[in-house]
């Protein structure tokens, strides 16, 4: 994956440009059929081996927010199953209906050689994407949860992770994901059984888009496959500039959310988030707290109503990928 710094011509050491492919690169992928059966009940550091072809033979984690839910999780029958009970939670407390934090289990990407060596995290975006089992089966216009009501997962990318999960921050500097939620153990296309969400905590504070995937189901083929099967794949790709939220049934067809504001710069439609078009009137700049302390997360949690949820992870897939 070639990546060459080109100073224009005639120019010296002038402005450097960065020339890309576009390409992404797979730093690993973690594949809970591999792992030993284990439960998790309380805030812990882990450890997991990956695949074949990830940059590191095995990968360290944390556990934090356990004792929120009561309930379990754990790695069984080759997944990480996720069984939450009726307490309300949100995302790192900074979501709508809660200000208990969420069960979260996340990476610190500079693990990886690649991620350490971008400081002020500008030479890459990192892409995190779980592999769930569906959520959901469709017969006819009737939807029917398999996992119990109301359940969120989320996959994304925290900044500024460190302090919060040492304890010092209550909350993460900012973070992005891309989520799932069931809202019924059944129902039909038109009282919107299910959601998928963008979410975005750059303030921190966190704010979210999205659609109900029953509008979906009225969409013409490939596109109606994100109501029917339903998404089995969603993540997030993270830049100091853009982000974007993804999901991907398991026929191929997929999804995107672009969140941020327009980047005209880069010759658009590109997004960016903390992009500071402040600091030079002519490029934008890197804002101070662009830095590597990346974090990789997959989070669970219930919004409201009633009933225990349970959902199972397969894999998650960390990856790089030059800025387009």
């Amino acid at each position: 994956m070639p990546i060459a710094n080109v100073f224009p011509e005639g120019s010296g050491s002038g402005t450097v440009t960065v020339v890309t492919t576009g390409k992404k690169k797979l730093l690993a992928t973690i594949d809970f059929s591999a792992q030993t059966n284990q439960s998790f009940t309380a805030d812990s550091d882990v450890t997991f081996s990956t695949s074949a072809g990830s940059d590191i033979t095995a990968i360290s984690g944390k556990w934090k927010n356990l004792a929120n839910l009561g309930g379990s999780m754990q790695i069984t029958g080759g997944k990480l199953v996720a069984n939450t009970n009726t307490v309300i939670t949100s995302l790192f407390g900074r979501t709508y209906w809660s200000t208990l934090h969420a069960p979260v289990l996340a990476f610190d990407l500079r693990q990886f050689a690649d991620v350490l060596a971008d400081v002020n995290f500008k030479n890459w975006r990192v892409i995190v994407e779980a592999d769930f089992d569906p959520m959901f089966t469709v017969s006819g216009s009737t939807y029917t949860s398999q996992v119990g009501t109301y359940c969120w997962t989320h996959a994304g990318v925290i900044q500024g992770g460190s302090n919060y999960f040492a304890g010092i921050d209550t909350y993460p500097t900012r973070f992005m994901s891309t989520a799932f939620r069931t809202e019924a153990v059944t129902g039909t296309a038109s009282n919107q059984a299910f959601s998928i969400f963008h979410w975005s905590g750059y303030t921190p504070s966190g704010s979210s888009g999205g659609n109900n995937l029953s509008q979906f189901a009225t969409n013409n083929a490939p596109y109606n496959a994100m109501a029917n099967p339903g998404p089995t794949k969603w993540g997030i790709s993270f830049s100091a500039r853009h982000s974007i939220g993804h999901y991907e049934t398991s026929n191929g067809t997929s999804f995107k959310y672009y969140n941020g504001i327009r980047d005209t710069q880069e010759g658009g439609p590109y997004y960016y988030q903390n992009w500071d078009n402040t600091a030079n009137t002519n490029t934008g700049a890197w804002v101070s707290s662009s830095t590597n302390d990346l974090w990789g997360f997959i989070a669970f949690s219930r919004s409201t109503g009633s009933g225990a949820t349970s959902v199972k992870c397969n894999k998650i897939n960390i990856y790089i990928a030059e800025i387009p």
